[in-house]
């Protein structure tokens, strides 16, 4: 196997030079490499250039790093396609056939690369993916990773700007022809643009503003937004919508728009809850609803919300039978803090005795303690730690546009929590506060922040939108911020989320539709100047399902390569209560169950708990690790 991956290395040397400068365009670069599989004789070099234009996986299609793969078996009729995510387009394409005459179609000869002119290596680390097809048992990943670390050519990379997809593909059924059997390993760029992608994915979606952005908590591909003529949902990344038909009258303006998780009822449909403004032939008299489904949209059930417009809605993802809303209407000076549980709104006064009205722009609540609440109003925050029922004012009587806590520690309680000031002053900005508000520290100078949305999976990364001046992007808590806005057509931005499965996504609503960014430069990627070797991803540790659990849950995880796993569960003081697994496995995917017991057998208490997978050498050495959350309910 080492002489097959040192034969590969040595072929690369053939790539035309201006490979080594594919990161500065805007166009995708592919390095297609054909080996007999069981002489490794070389058979061809394909270079492509495809435009850049991100794309969605279609039926029957599997994600690899950046490329979809689609395998038909050698026992089958059809075509195995490799297609690139980054330009929509086929970079290897090959007939399978039962007589063992396999076809190689795609890529066309003249994208061969003509022998002569070696070029220079490509100075740049590889992140490693790999494909087994059905009917092989071939070396694993991990020792070509191994044995390609000693090649001159790996061993002089610096930045991660490649990637690397090695497949061995069988034209006859079985092993009957082994001549008819090939290596295919394809080298791919990642586009150097710090500031990723924009794409609009408004498709059919009528022209409106958009107020509110809800990605599925199943499916990548599947969006809800909420405009001024109703709530749309799309299940193919944006190309159709279809409209959500709530009421006698869904085509009032959605302000709000939530999806949660709750699988013990709703699998995989998710609970999602619409918040509206209504407006009357009396401006003053805007009516609010507040309506739900467990259903996949079917059937919805007005939670009778005070007729009142809705001015803020929040659905705790751990608990997403319960709702939190802001009702507000300045002309009749009504306003309030509501909670719905148990099929009941129950109301709170923030001010009493203040026959003001407060405006309630953004809820937020702890993601383990319900009763720790958060809010962001027209006379500055608001903070409650019984749920409402009493209230501590902080911050003076400033216009706050949004609240966030960034997820918590998992080996700690809360610390720090966000505030966004949209008051018209000097004193606009971000600020933040150590201790439960009692004092507060501008972190940056900033207008009309609209949005902010910590990384749930990457401390200290967020993203700011604006309204006006576009979408932000920060690696240090807030620091610092790179604007990221150039392709975007409209920078007065209304609303942003993260995609629930894939975070290198983020969507923006505004004034002209909905805009997908896709951040495709990765973390290892952004710091060039580490001097750290670079570890390929060799396993992905998937969310927990059901989740919450109250009997039992499964989780699953994924090795590209045979590793040493441990799989463990913590509790939120970091204690370690459980060892699920401690052994190798093979690639492939993997599930392991947990029914809410600690190592010596008793039932523990609800709350919230972390599995941790660790990948480890063979002296038991960390190498890599991945963290998922679970609440237990029981």
């Amino acid at each position: 196997m080492r002489r097959f991956v040192l034969l590969v290395f040595a072929l690369v040397g053939f790539a035309p030079s201006i490979l080594a400068h594919a990161v500065a365009s805007d166009e995708v670069q592919f390095l297609v490499v054909r080996l007999n599989y069981s002489t490794l004789a070389f058979k061809q070099i394909y270079y492509l250039t495809q435009p850049y234009q991100v794309s969605p996986p279609q039926a029957g299609e599997v994600p690899h790093g950046t490329v979809f793969v689609k395998i038909v078996p050698p026992t089958d009729f059809g075509r195995t396609t490799m297609r690139s995510s980054e330009t929509g387009q086929v970079i290897y394409e090959a007939s399978t056939v039962w007589s063992g005459m396999g076809e190689h179609i795609f890529p066309t000869p003249e994208c061969l690369v003509p022998p002569g002119d070696p070029g220079p290596y490509i100075d740049r680390p590889a992140h490693l993916a790999y494909v087994r097809n059905f009917d092989w048992d071939s070396t694993d990943v991990g020792e070509v990773w191994e044995a390609a670390k000693t090649s001159t050519p790996l061993s002089r990379f610096t930045t991660e700007k490649f990637g690397v997809l090695f497949y061995l593909h069988s034209f006859s059924l079985g092993a009957a022809d082994f001549s008819t059997a090939e290596w295919v390993v394809i080298f791919y760029s990642l586009p150097e643009i710090l500031k990723g992608r924009w794409s609009a994915i408004t498709g059919d979606l009528p022209d409106a503003n958009i107020n509110a952005i809800a990605p599925h908590p199943f499916y990548t591909y599947s969006l809800f937004a909420g405009t001024n003529a109703g709530a749309f949902e799309t299940t193919d990344g944006g190309e159709h919508w279809s409209q959500l038909r709530f009421g006698e009258n869904p085509s009032v303006p959605v302000t709000h728009i939530r999806a949660e998780m709750d699988p013990p009822m709703s699998w995989p449909w998710p609970v999602l809850w619409l918040g509206t403004e209504e407006f009357t032939p009396i401006p003053e008299e805007r009516l609010g609803r507040i309506c739900y489904n467990r259903k996949g949209g079917q059937e919805w059930i007005d939670t009778k919300f005070p007729q009142v417009a809705v001015s803020a809605l929040k659905v705790p993802p751990s608990f997403p039978r319960i709702a939190y809303a802001g009702a507000f209407n300045p002309f009749y000076k009504r306003d309030g803090f509501y909670v719905y549980q148990d099929s009941v709104w129950q109301s709170f006064d923030l001010t009493p005795g203040d026959t003001t009205a407060t405006r309630i722009n953004c809820i937020e609540v702890d993601e383990v303690d319900r009763d720790y609440v958060v809010l962001a109003t027209s006379a500055g925050v608001h903070i409650s730690r019984d749920g409402g029922k009493t209230w501590r004012h902080s911050f003076g009587r400033y216009d706050m546009s949004w609240v966030i806590m960034p997820p918590r520690s998992w080996l700690g309680p809360r610390c720090d929590v966000y505030a966004a000031m949209n008051a018209g002053t000097r004193s606009d900005g971000i600020y933040r506060t150590h201790d439960d508000g009692q004092t507060w520290e501008l972190v940056r100078w900033q207008r009309f922040v609209v949005s902010l949305l910590p990384h749930p999976l990457q401390p200290g990364t967020w993203y700011m939108a604006t309204r006006g001046q576009g979408v932000f992007k920060s690696s240090d808590h807030g620091e610092t911020w790179l604007d990221i806005s150039d392709g975007l057509p409209e920078r007065v931005v209304l609303c942003a989320a993260l995609d629930r499965w894939d975070l290198r996504v983020l969507f923006v609503g505004t004034t002209r539709g909905i805009f997908r960014y896709q951040d495709i430069i990765t973390s290892v990627a952004e710091r060039e100047e580490s001097t750290q070797p670079v570890l390929p991803q060799v396993f992905v540790l998937s969310p927990a399902f059901p989740n919450p659990l109250t009997l039992a849950t499964n989780i699953r995880y994924e090795l590209f390569a045979r590793s040493l796993v441990t799989l463990e569960i913590y509790n939120l003081l970091g204690q370690k209560v459980r060892t699920l697994l401690a052994e190798w496995k093979a690639a492939g995917q993997h599930h392991f169950g947990w029914d809410g017991r600690d190592d010596g057998g008793s039932a523990l208490p609800s709350g919230m708990y972390f599995c941790k997978a660790i990948i480890k050498s063979t002296e038991g050495k960390a190498l890599l690790q991945q963290i998922q959350k679970m609440v237990l309910v029981r």
